[in-house]
């Protein structure tokens, strides 16, 4: 990977909690990225 690929991997952080996400991101003025996995 580039320099900066590792450096942005290295400062992405990942919530668990909907409720944390949201709270988060209304914080920080961001949107919000929902991920659905289904291995069915």
């Amino acid at each position: 990977m580039k320099e900066k690929e590792v450096d942005m991997a290295t400062k992405i952080v990942w919530e668990t909690s909907l409720d944390k996400a949201l709270s988060r991101s209304k914080t920080e003025k961001k949107p919000v990225l929902l991920d659905f996995f289904n291995p069915n």
